[in-house]
């Protein structure tokens, strides 16, 4: 019997379904490796494995074929063994320095004997990989670095550990298509990140020098910006309080307050808020008109805002092109409560009147206290 015969496959099974689907086969078909709640490796004679993969494609369950030509861990590998204790026979393994986990076992290895029959044992027995990382997890440990040329196993480590209602960290020590170094490094990061300890000397073995580094070469200037003659904008118009809301003004025959501003004092430090490279008006300048506004006509001191509707954005004209005038009106509905809208002046050319457009209203309740 040749070990080259023998193929693998992945299954999405439980141990227990996966121990009645190759208990008709006997020998020919084995558990290879219990990785997880449900992640089994069949292992043995390719007609069996074909056989048993058909009967879980009836019943659509997920497999796949393993790249490999050989049977580990099944009876192919048992004219093998001799072999192996034979070739190992001479070698002597000490007491483990730190907790080692089997997969021959599934539990910690304290008083393991790591001999020729251990693995000789290793080649023909499952691999209990779910067992020992659920052994591992109960010993408290949540960082888990998988040594190999490619992480396989990163997805089972986690299925393992979720049933428990933990989420641990698992790391590849590398990546096929990466840079070896790089994977490391990222590797080593990782851990650090969780909180391990690592042996700088062997990441970093030599320890460098110290240099200054090269100055950088000043220009010399004040790195402030100067205002500019007009960022100051315009001073305040006669019988103007506000430096948006400007003045209020009289108004005949309606029971409400009338206040009258414009751009001039804003087009300066507005120069720079733009959408589409359109000067606007910020929403907040809108809201602080009406606040200032409704704090001026009925005397409240501090006054605040609610139901604030926007209903067009107010876009103001370049510096060299003029002023926008606008106007807030405040009208009264109880000693507590004021409606307050706010109007952007259109001018209407041949002598047409000015046409006045709603940009945003709010109601402005008083704040007591």
């Amino acid at each position: 019997m040749r070990p080259a015969l023998g193929r693998m496959a992945s299954v999405s099974l439980s141990e227990a379904d996966a121990h009645a689907v190759v208990a008709p086969f006997g020998e020919r078909l084995s558990i290879g490796a219990i990785n997880g709640p449900n992640s089994i490796v069949l292992s043995g004679e390719p007609a069996a494995l074909d056989a048993a993969l058909a009967t879980l494609a009836s019943r659509g369950i997920n497999h796949r074929l393993l790249p490999v030509q050989y049977a580990f861990h099944s009876a192919q590998i048992g004219p093998l063994q001799p072999l192996l204790v034979d070739a190992l026979a001479e070698v002597r393994s000490l007491p483990p320095q730190i907790a080692v986990y089997s997969t021959v076992t599934g539990e910690r290895a304290d008083d393991t004997v790591f001999d020729a029959g251990y693995f000789a044992r290793n080649m023909r027995q499952p691999v209990r990989f779910a067992q020992a990382i659920g052994a591992m997890s109960d010993a408290g440990y949540n960082v888990f670095l998988e040594l190999s040329p490619h992480p396989v196993l990163s997805q089972s480590i986690v299925e393992c550990v979720a049933p428990l209602g933990r989420e641990p960290v698992v790391l590849a020590s590398l990546r096929r298509g990466r840079a070896e170094q790089e994977t490391l490094l990222q590797a080593c990061a990782g851990l650090y990140a969780a909180g391990c300890d690592l042996n700088w000397k062997q990441v970093r073995p030599s320890d460098g020098s110290v240099v200054s580094l090269p100055g950088y070469c000043w220009q010399r200037t004040r790195h402030w910006i100067r205002p500019r003659p007009d960022e100051r904008g315009e001073p305040l118009a006669a019988g103007a309080w506000h430096p948006l809301a400007g003045r209020q003004i009289a108004v005949a025959g309606i029971e409400a307050h009338v206040f009258e501003g414009g751009s001039h004092r804003a087009a300066a430090w507005l120069a720079d808020h733009r959408v589409f490279g359109r000067l606007l008006l910020p929403g907040a300048a809108m809201m602080e008109m009406l606040a200032a506004t409704l704090s001026k006509a009925m005397h409240w001191p501090r006054p605040y805002l609610t139901d604030f509707a926007l209903q067009r954005p107010l876009l103001l004209p370049e510096p060299d092109e003029g002023h926008m005038r606008w106007q807030v009106v405040v009208k009264p509905l109880s000693a507590d409560r004021g409606e307050l809208a706010l109007y952007a002046a259109i001018p209407a050319g041949d002598g047409a009147a000015t046409e006045w457009l709603p940009v945003a209203g709010a109601i402005g309740p008083t704040r007591h206290g």
